[in-house]
């Protein structure tokens, strides 16, 4: 079987959905499948063609003023020249929408788009300006109404997202991701990593981290500290945030020079290696999002036995475990009463889940297989 993957991001590009994508196209290439990756040139040390085993990485230079829309414009030539002898061309959400469906339409292929997340109805209260809403909430509608042969979902949530699209149940598949820590082996231990960052052992550390956007509410969580802080003086706090909405990322940084420099630690982007020694110092992990199609950072933490905050937001109900304790989402109070609670004892308990990505990967082959032989 050979796939097409087209998607705008990829690494070393940082994000749940790239590092998702990524070890799909791994999985499937061990199986003996042909994979190539149709992505955006993001790294300037990234080579435009990579050729390792049975993957292939082309990387298109595209700008960066509307990146998503100018990916989708001149991806279509390259995967029309690249995916010529592929049986299944997938796009994933948002920007590899279109040239997947026309690429395979063109090439007359198999076509599925995987859906990390749709907003629908949320971007009215995510983004404030209702131009904008309008036009994200009109192109979702587009992609959705897009004669895809198959839609992947990646949680229960999304799944029922493109339902209420409209979407029939016979085009919808739904399949997990699974944890991204695996291959990560920590080089030191928690309590030498609390003594680099200048942690007590009696301090509580709570932590934070992802990508900044509109859906990740980190700056509710911004927001909560002075009051954490002020009920539990022996909290610490570690934020290690990637840039990709510019005013949020403005606004956090300016809301962090105002907290007391010894409360707190700030990393902007940091290896993955780096990111788990983190993890692994912390007591607790928290996770203030909006919206969430599936909730990578709940798995981690999940993983590292780490107590967790997190919103009911989205589809992490579905993945978090262990010691926890849900808030509203979009309430910087709500996330301060939970993470009081959370140095309380006050958790709730459920059981570990289990993800796999060799579970996943076996279940997207059959999936494809079946489509392929249609």
């Amino acid at each position: 079987m050979k796939i097409c993957f087209v998607v705008d991001y990829y690494p070393p590009h940082i994000g749940g959905a790239e590092l998702h994508i990524q070890k799909l196209v791994e999985g499937f290439a061990l199986r003996g499948n042909q994979c190539i990756v149709i992505t955006s040139k993001t790294d300037k040390n990234s080579n435009c063609i990579e050729q390792r085993d049975n993957i292939k990485i082309v990387r298109i230079q595209t700008p960066q003023f509307i990146h998503r829309l100018w990916f989708s414009v001149m991806a279509t030539p390259y995967i029309i020249y690249f995916a010529k002898s592929c049986d299944v061309i997938q796009g994933a959400s948002y920007g590899g929408a279109m040239p997947a469906f026309l690429s395979a339409k063109i090439l007359r292929k198999k076509s599925i788009f995987m859906v990390f997340e749709f907003m629908g109805g949320l971007w009215n209260s995510l983004e404030s300006n209702w131009v904008k809403a309008s036009f994200y909430r009109f192109c979702e509608n587009i992609i959705a109404h897009l004669p895809f042969d198959k839609f992947l979902a990646n949680s229960r949530y999304t799944r029922n997202c493109l339902r209420f699209m409209g979407i029939p149940d016979r085009k919808i598949e739904f399949v997990y991701g699974a944890r991204t820590v695996e291959s990560v082996k920590l080089k030191r231990e928690p309590e030498a990593v609390r003594l680099e960052l200048e942690v007590d052992k009696n301090d509580f550390v709570y932590m934070a981290y992802g990508r900044i956007g509109i859906t990740k509410g980190m700056e509710y969580f911004v927001d909560a500290v002075p009051e954490i802080f002020k009920k539990v003086p022996q909290a610490k706090f570690i934020f290690v945030f990637t840039k990709s909405d510019e005013e949020i990322w403005d606004d956090i940084i300016m809301k962090l020079k105002r907290l007391p420099d010894e409360i707190y630690r700030f990393f902007p982007g940091v290896s993955r290696e780096k990111l788990f020694e983190y993890v692994s110092a912390a007591d607790c992990v928290v996770i203030p999002s909006v919206s969430e199609g599936f909730g990578f950072v709940a798995l981690e933490a999940a993983t590292f036995a780490k107590k967790i905050v997190a919103t009911d937001a989205g589809s992490l109900p579905e993945v978090v475990s262990g010691e926890h304790i849900f808030v509203r989402p979009a309430s910087a109070e709500a996330l301060a009463d939970g993470c009081l609670r959370i140095f309380r004892g006050q958790a709730e308990y459920s059981e570990p889940k289990s993800f796999s990505w060799d579970v996943a990967i076996n279940q997207l082959n059959k999936i494809y297989s079946k489509l392929i032989e249609q």
